[in-house]
């Protein structure tokens, strides 16, 4: 009699070439005297993702990625919606600082939307170093550490 057994393994994002170097193995935790278990996978590809259009219920600035850079890195952030609409836009900035916190580039001065942003920084202008990027939305501000190495 074959037993049939269904799993779920959630696991970061993996791009294509990750995926081949991606490996299972089985932990047994009680005392067995059988060989391992044989399994085989079929990996199919996701070829598009689409997320919920939910608004989030806070403001929110994630760590660049990739981090440390070079040149090019991608930074998200979330803006709830405030008041009693979801319509209503917020002035938004993300402005990028050095590390003597002089002001580099501002990267967003504009209205937007509640809801999940990405924007993109190209630092190919920029020397190797630390930098900081701050989200100010009103009176809401977060600032975060990104490394640019070439």
């Amino acid at each position: 009699m074959e037993e049939v057994n269904s799993y779920i393994f959630n696991t970061k994002t993996l791009s294509l070439d990750e995926l081949n170097q991606f490996g299972l193995s089985e932990n047994d935790t009680e005392v067995s005297d059988h060989l391992p278990v044989v399994a085989d996978f079929d990996l199919s590809p996701i070829t598009d993702v689409k997320k919920k259009d939910e608004i989030p219920n806070k403001f929110g600035l994630m760590q660049n990625y990739p981090n440390p850079f070079n040149p090019t890195t991608k930074i998200n952030f979330t803006i709830p919606a405030v008041g009693t609409t979801n319509e209503l836009s917020l002035q938004t900035k993300v402005i990028v600082y050095d590390i003597l916190g002089k002001e580099i580039i501002t990267l967003l001065n504009e209205h937007l939307q509640p809801g999940n942003h990405e924007i993109e920084f190209n630092a190919e202008d920029l020397p190797s170093g630390i930098y900081y990027y701050r989200l100010a939305v009103g009176e809401f501000s977060l600032t975060k550490k990104m490394v640019l190495l070439r």
